[in-house]
C-alpha cells in the first residue's frame, strides 16, 4: 500500500510494520547575534552570568522541551529514565532564565520581542524568525545537534487504511520530501532521493549524517513525561 517505502532506508522503517520515520526537525543553540558576538559553543555557556535573565527556556510539555531535558540529563551522566541531572542544571540556571514558554511558538516569539537572547531551538524556527529580519542564528553545541524525529502510522482498526496508506505515502514521496527540506520549512527528509539545501545543507548533508546526531529514547522517557511536566512546572518559576 506504500510503494514509496522503497526509497527509505531500512532503519527508517518500523520492523513491526507500524510505522515509517517521515522527517526529522534540528535543535541547537539559538542566540541574538546583536547581542552576543561570540556565539555559545556549549548549553554549560548559559550558566555564565553575563547571561543573567537572557536565557529562554520551553516547557517540558513541548516535543522541544522534553527532549532538551533528556539531553542535558544524558550529559550529566543521567538518562530518560534518571532526569535529575537535568533538573539540577535547570535549578542553577534559573536566575539567569528570562522567561519560560509554553511551545517553540513561543520561544521565538521571545526572540522576536528581544526578550531572551540564548535557548534551545529548532532550524525551522530560527529561520522564520531571520528570514523576518530578526538577528538570530543556530549554532553547533559541542555535544552536537540534536534531532526529532517525526513518523506516521496507520491507526489500528481504522476503517479506511487505504486513504491512511495514501497519505503516508505522498508524504514520503520525492516531491513532498524536497520541498520539506527547503524554505520556510527546513525540515529534514528522509526519502534518500532528496537533497539537504540551504541552511539545512550546513548542518547535515545526508541522512548518514542525521544518524549520529543526538536524538530521544520516547519509549524510556513517555513512561514518566507526565511527572517530569509536573515537577518542571512546578519548579522551573521565573
Amino acid at each position: 500500500l506504500i510503494p514509496n517505502l522503497k526509497d527509505l532506508p531500512a532503519k527508517f522503517i518500523d520492523p513491526t510494520g507500524q510505522g515509517a520515520l517521515v522527517s526529522a526537525q534540528i535543535y541547537g543553540i539559538a542566540y541574538n547575534t546583536e547581542r552576543i558576538k561570540v556565539a555559545p559553543t556549549s548549553w554549560a555557556d548559559m550558566l555564565k552570568p553575563e547571561y543573567k535573565g537572557r536565557i529562554g527556556l520551553v516547557s517540558m510539555g513541548s516535543t522541544l522541551g522534553s527532549a532538551w531535558m533528556a539531553e542535558i540529563a544524558r550529559i550529566y551522566g543521567g538518562s530518560e529514565e534518571n532526569m535529575e541531572p537535568a533538573f539540577d542544571f535547570v535549578k542553577k540556571l534559573l536566575s539567569n532564565v528570562g522567561a519560560v514558554a509554553a511551545n517553540p511558538g513561543v520561544l521565538a516569539t521571545l526572540f522576536q520581542q528581544g526578550q531572551i537572547d540564548f535557548s534551545v531551538h529548532y532550524i525551522n524556527n530560527i529561520e522564520a524568525l531571520k528570514a523576518k529580519g530578526v538577528p538570530v542564528a543556530l549554532t553547533r553545541p559541542d555535544s552536537n545537534w540534536g534531532l526529532v524525529r517525526s513518523t506516521m502510522h496507520i491507526v489500528k482498526n481504522t476503517k479506511v487504511p487505504e486513504l491512511a496508506a495514501q497519505y503516508i505515502n505522498t508524504a514520503l514521496s520525492l516531491e513532498v520530501q524536497q520541498k520539506m527540506s527547503d524554505a520556510p520549512y527546513f525540515v529534514a527528509p528522509t526519502n534518500k532521493g532528496a537533497k539537504f539545501g540551504g541552511s539545512l545543507a550546513a548542518i547535515a548533508k545526508n541522512m548518514e549524517d542525521l544518524e549520529g546526531f543526538r536524538s530521544t529514547d520516547w519509549l524510556k522517557l513517555n513512561p514518566r513525561r507526565a511527572e517530569y511536566i509536573d515537577r518542571f512546572n512546578r519548579e522551573v518559576k521565573v
